[in-house]
């Protein structure tokens, strides 16, 4: 009898805190990743940037850390993005806590790589519409927007909520990205960003005008074959993070 009460107590333990009052599904973070399909962006950079985030989360130290959580599972989705409200979410928001939900968004993210690039002629080209790459220019602060709408629909709970941002070049459409940055740190969101490419200043850009959030950061991958190391480091990170102060390593 004795063990039987343990067993339900543990049982009881391991299902406390898994919802909100709401009914909602809480998670140790939710986290956003938004991918960089501006005209900058070639073909062959953007299928780096998707399979460098499909090897990140299949590593299995990310899984250990996230398997380690109090909920054990993270809220993950990912988006891509150029010019204005020209989105296009790859990954709508899922579960990742276990190695199958891993090699699902893997290979979701590797098939969003093969979408196929229009030609500037398409009459698709304008809008968009049916692929995943388009002729635009760089539009962080549209980018940040949207990523803030995203987290805010998130159908998972979280205490941490996290956009991380890639880019490999300054916005260049209207009045710059500290804006939808200031708005989203205001609803809660930490926004990190990764560098991409050889520009030496773009990581200050960066810090300066799309960084903001507690324990945010910004990364640098100069050239595209460390974009998935880059991203397994973010999503550390990330995780880190989200621990309750008392349980993170000191130092």
């Amino acid at each position: 009898m004795r063990r039987i009460c343990l067993a339900l107590t543990v049982v009881a333990f391991l299902q406390s805190g898994q919802a909100d009052s709401s009914g909602a599904l809480l998670t140790d973070a939710n986290i956003l990743t938004a991918l960089d399909a501006s005209d900058s962006i070639d073909r062959a950079a953007a299928a780096l940037e998707f399979e460098g985030i499909a090897e990140a989360v299949l590593a299995p130290e990310l899984l250990e850390v996230i398997r380690a959580g109090r909920h054990g599972r993270v809220g993950f989705a990912v988006y891509t993005w150029a010019a204005g409200r020209n989105v296009r979410v790859v990954v709508p928001w899922t579960l990742i806590g276990s190695a199958d939900d891993a090699r699902r968004v893997s290979a979701n993210l590797r098939a969003a790589a093969s979408a196929k690039r229009p030609s500037p002629s398409d009459p698709l080209a304008a809008s968009g519409e049916g692929f995943l790459w388009y002729e635009f220019r760089t539009d962080i602060s549209a980018a940040i927007e949207h990523g803030r709408e995203l987290l805010d629909d998130a159908p998972y709970r979280a205490r941490r909520r996290v956009l991380n941002l890639c880019a490999n070049g300054e916005d260049n459409v209207g009045q710059g990205p500290s804006g939808a940055r200031d708005r989203a740190l205001a609803a809660g969101v930490t926004v990190n960003a990764l560098a991409l490419g050889e520009r030496a200043d773009l990581g200050s850009y960066l810090r300066e005008r799309v960084q903001g959030g507690p324990a945010s950061f910004v990364l640098e991958a100069r050239a595209h074959p460390d974009f998935a190391e880059a991203m397994l480091r973010k999503f550390l990170m990330d995780l880190i993070a989200a621990r309750p102060a008392a349980a993170q390593p000191a130092g």
